[in-house]
């Protein structure tokens, strides 16, 4: 499966130990990860998200049977036909925070998310359920940074604390 990668340069403040530092960077990158996944993944299950992300159009036999399912009250959001995918998607997650990065690992997705496309017109959905646009890029900055200021405050304080 594809996933895309974002690369951040953060310069560790020459104040603050390397061991702390890199406390401070893997906390940071948890909290910026569990963003992505509250509010960047769900976007990608709506109408306004299928435009950003640039979706693959869908063949008219696929929309006429999802128009068709449940007789005419059919799912009209992108992504979603039963609703599987974006149930194991948004409750499931595992998060693996490092000091250089995080990778949120969706674990329980239906088979057909991690297979390659059948044919010329069917998408790559693990692609375009990764899918990250510079707007998010640019709110993945600044919730990394702010982590990061938040966190060094955190540490400043319980070092001014410490016992030792």
């Amino acid at each position: 499966m594809h996933i895309p990668t974002i690369k951040f340069t953060v310069n560790k403040p020459k104040i603050l130990q390397r061991k702390t530092w890199r406390k401070i960077l893997k906390r940071s990158w948890f909290e910026t990860g569990r963003y992505w996944h509250r509010v960047i993944l769900r976007k990608h299950f709506t109408r306004a998200g299928a435009r950003e992300y640039n979706y693959q159009e869908r063949t008219t036999e696929y929309k006429r049977r999802k128009k068709n399912k449940k007789k005419g009250k059919g799912e009209n959001r992108p992504l979603v036909f039963t609703g599987a995918l974006k149930r194991a998607a948004e409750r499931v997650r595992d998060l693996r925070p490092t000091a250089g990065g995080v990778v949120v690992h969706l674990r329980g997705l239906p088979s057909y998310v991690k297979m390659r496309p059948a044919g010329f017109a069917s998408p790559y959905m693990a692609e375009e359920l990764t899918k990250i646009s510079s707007n998010d890029r640019d709110q993945l900055e600044a919730v990394l940074d702010r982590n990061i200021e938040k966190n060094i405050k955190i540490e400043q304080r319980s070092a001014r604390f410490s016992t030792k």
